[in-house]
């Protein structure tokens, strides 16, 4: 499955550590530029520019009150591409993930030590 561009803008956003933690606080709810600083230690441009990365990934929305502050939120439906994507493989780990623990399951029956329950 190939991802469209407004796809790739989304994974490009969420690619980073920072930008994971601003949209960890905002699924929290709706925050100021200065508590979304707070959360990082970083500069207030570096937080701006990854403010900026995630607005024009349409990931969080900001509101501009009459003072002039503004209020970001996250917009979540950006992120269903994200899990449309990792749905695709969610069938090959519950496979691989139920043959291993099958496997396991086989390994121990067949050690004699395990049936009584004692460790050689």
């Amino acid at each position: 499955m190939t991802r469209t561009a407004g796809q790739a803008d989304t994974f490009r956003a969420v690619a980073d550590s920072s930008r994971r933690t601003l949209l960890e606080a905002l699924a929290e709810g709706p925050k100021t530029f200065q508590q979304l600083h707070a959360l990082l230690p970083l500069t207030k441009s570096a937080v701006s520019q990854h403010v900026s990365i995630l607005l024009a990934a349409g990931l969080i929305s900001v509101v501009v009150a009459p003072d002039r502050r503004r209020t970001y939120a996250l917009v979540p439906e950006p992120l269903q591409e994200i899990d449309d994507w990792v749905d695709q493989y969610r069938g090959f780990w519950t496979r691989y993930l139920d043959g291993l623990g099958e496997a396991m399951r086989r390994h121990r029956a067949s050690r004699p030590d395990t049936k009584s329950g004692r460790r050689p």
